[in-house]
């Protein structure tokens, strides 16, 4: 199943709360900077970030696979899901 990885600009938090309290997600896993196996690069993340939240896995929506996720002539990669709603979503790797 394709998953979607997402940025927050350092309210990763917030938008997980959100997602909590509107969709009902659930978190699956969530790891902090200061939790992190190994410390990352010098000049990668803001001074007084150690609690932020640097991975989380939320499982939202329990939706189907509508297409997986394969090679095509405009992209490394393309799939398609629908969330619950049947509502859907197309994913894009282009790098």
């Amino acid at each position: 199943m394709p998953t979607p990885y997402l940025f927050f600009d350092g309210r990763c938090e917030e938008a997980i709360e959100f997602y909590k309290k509107a969709l009902g997600a659930e978190v699956k896993m969530m790891m902090r900077y200061k939790e992190s196996p190994e410390p990352p690069p010098p000049g990668m993340v803001a001074p007084g970030s150690d609690n932020k939240i640097m991975h989380s896995c939320l499982l939202i929506d329990r939706g189907e696979v509508r297409m997986p996720l394969g090679k095509t002539f405009f992209a490394k990669r393309f799939g398609m899901v629908a969330d619950r709603f049947g509502v859907g979503w197309m994913i894009i790797v282009e790098a």
